[in-house]
């Protein structure tokens, strides 16, 4: 079996800063981390999870968390938004 680095080839700092996008928060589940990004794709903001830690077909990674990342305009919104998620 060939583990493979979650976002293998990028870093999340590279994928930040080629979006002008910052982390709000640390989800332990990937899956819970997916949720909240469309519930903020559905208030207009363009959110993105990155998965951490090594992943292989099959994996759902839930083992490893996620980091949430929105545009630096839109964080303000996004903490509103997750205030009420908390």
């Amino acid at each position: 079996m060939i583990l493979v680095p979650a976002g293998a080839g990028r870093s999340i700092r590279s994928v930040a800063e080629n979006r002008n996008m910052k982390k709000i928060k640390f989800f332990n589940s990937i899956a819970e981390a997916e949720l909240i990004k469309n519930l903020l794709k559905e208030h207009g903001i363009d959110a993105s999870v990155q998965k951490r830690g090594l992943q292989f077909p099959g994996d759902l990674g839930d083992s490893y968390g996620a980091d949430l990342f929105v545009p630096e305009k839109d964080i303000k919104k996004a903490e509103d938004i997750l205030g009420g998620e908390e």
